[in-house]
């Protein structure tokens, strides 16, 4: 896919070179014809660049998908190296929190970096590293209390204590926000990249109709299959492990297909990402985080398959529990894959209109 789409791309930049050339002979006769026939995403150069609505918003999950990618990998990086016991059923999730905490400042910077980038200023870069460390910590934190209320409910002592749980809000509230604030604001300092082209004042109006297969929704779908069918047989193995009991030892092979799954997010985020700027559609931003993200949506799906054919489940509380805990990893694969496809598709983008002349 990677190999079809460069071919792809630098023929079409050789079109635009060619095609450049003529047009600076005065009185060429080839000129006309090439001109009118110019078609493509180089049309889109005005407005690639544009920034997306609610733009905050997307900086802070990307800010977020940055954090945990850095979470996510170091603690796998750790435990392949055997730094972690795999025994010690918590000792990994010990060390994942400890991370959490300490990486913070990346996510700050990334969204905030993100906030000078699309809006060409550094106002709102407070209220980004803010939101990207609260748009996954606070869901979880509130679905862990829920479902510690409903075990204590059943009268269970399996539940987390509720000085844990205050104390893990006050580690978030008093390191995790000062430190990300400290990213952003070394990230803010920084001037705005230029960009390849000039943003026109008035928006191109983007065509409408076209195949049902270009529909951002139908790309999304379709783009999550190939990542979630590489990682497939891993997640029985984790899955099998949190849920059955039995003792996890190849995180070196889970690292290594994550990785190779993230690869092929990217791999068809470009792809879309491609499609709809040569369909002269310049709205590329979201799409690119949620065409790379879908596949946390199969992997939601293969829990609740796992669950209804593997596990031998009857109880309400547990049942919740379950979906509870499968929640929180597809939200983080969602966001860890997102983020990995919009940075991807950005500096794609940034590449394919910085190597063609603009007018």
């Amino acid at each position: 896919v990677a190999v079809i789409l460069l071919r792809t791309v630098w023929t079409d930049i050789a079109k635009y070179s060619r095609l450049r050339s003529i047009l600076d002979i005065p009185d060429d006769k080839e000129a006309l014809p090439l001109a009118e026939d110019e078609t493509g995403w180089k049309l889109c150069a005005g407005d690639v660049f544009r920034g997306p609505p609610r733009p905050g918003n997307l900086c802070a999950l990307v800010g977020t998908g940055a954090h945990l990618s850095a979470v996510g990998s170091g603690a796998l990086l750790t435990a392949a190296a055997g730094l972690v016991s795999p025994v010690v059923r918590g000792g990994l999730m010990t060390w994942v929190l400890v991370l959490y905490f300490l990486l913070a400042p990346i996510g700050g910077y990334v969204a905030a970096r993100q906030v000078v980038e699309l809006t060409r200023q550094a106002a709102g870069w407070k209220r980004a590293c803010v939101v990207a460390q609260s748009a996954f910590f606070l869901p979880v934190f509130a679905l862990l209390l829920v479902l510690n209320v409903c075990i204590w409910h059943t009268g269970s002592v399996g539940g987390v204590p509720w000085w844990i749980m205050l104390a893990l809000f006050a580690l978030w509230a008093l390191v995790c926000l000062p430190a990300s604030l400290v990213g952003g604001r070394m990230a803010a300092r920084r001037p705005p990249t230029e960009n390849p082209s000039a943003t026109n004042l008035i928006p191109r109006e983007v065509p409408v109709g076209g195949s049902c297969l270009r529909h951002p929704l139908a790309v999304a779908l379709i783009s999550g299959v190939m990542p979630y069918a590489l990682v497939l047989v891993e997640w029985q193995f984790v899955f099998s492990s949190l849920f059955e009991y039995h003792a996890f030892y190849a995180y070196g092979f889970l690292l290594f297909t994550l990785a190779l799954a993230a690869l092929v997010s990217v791999e068809m985020s470009l792809v879309g990402t491609y499609l709809t700027l040569c369909a002269e559609d310049y709205r590329w931003w979201w799409r690119s985080f949620f065409t790379s993200g879908s596949s946390a949506l199969y992997l939601f799906l293969y829990s609740a398959f796992y669950f209804y054919t593997k596990l031998e489940i009857t109880k309400f509380t547990s049942g919740l529990m379950y979906f509870g805990y499968m929640s929180v990893l597809s939200y983080g694969f969602f966001v860890f894959t997102g983020t990995i496809g919009f940075y991807s598709c950005y500096l794609f983008v940034r590449a394919i209109y910085g190597s063609v002349k603009i007018d």
